[in-house]
């Protein structure tokens, strides 16, 4: 069993980096009368939950992936606050009915932060964290709220991904 998942991790990966394009399914779970988030890289769960998107950055800073959520389950919005997105949108709000794919602006040339020169201590990529708010609002009225992150990775010349 471990072993399935970790291929289909692995072949979730491969088409991401090949494609730029990383999907992620918004799944509401009800556990004892509780009603929950959970992430996915795919549409039937059979991967383990995920709680952040890591998006790769050229050298120079341009974009190369993009992120796209959708949620059977009820109407879809994402929140970033407007000065902490790592994507090319004022608004930092993405919002989209059921079953209706919602998809991000490329990252913009600053979103790993400034580049720093590799000085052989601070690492092979420079990473940035950005928390944002997943909101589902169900077919009967209920609201369900997760916050994961996006994390924005440029990785420092001479080093590969």
């Amino acid at each position: 069993m471990i072993r399935r998942r970790r291929s289909t991790i692995t072949e979730f990966v491969r088409r991401s980096v090949m494609l730029g394009l990383h999907q992620i399914y918004v799944h509401v779970l009800n556990q004892n009368g509780e009603r929950f988030l959970q992430l996915h890289g795919t549409a039937d769960r059979s991967d383990p939950p995920i709680t952040s998107v890591t998006l790769n950055i050229n050298d120079d800073g341009t974009d190369t992936e993009e992120v796209q959520w959708i949620c059977n389950d009820g109407d879809l919005e994402l929140r970033f606050h407007p000065a902490q997105t790592p994507f090319d949108d004022a608004t930092g709000q993405y919002e989209s009915p059921t079953s209706t794919w919602t998809s991000s602006l490329p990252p913009h040339p600053g979103a790993a932060g400034p580049p720093i020169p590799w000085n052989g201590t601070n690492g092979s990529h420079q990473i940035k964290l950005y928390k944002y708010s997943i909101i589902v609002t169900t077919a009967d009225g209920y609201v369900v709220i997760k916050d994961p992150y996006v994390i924005a990775r440029r990785k420092r010349p001479g080093f590969s991904w």
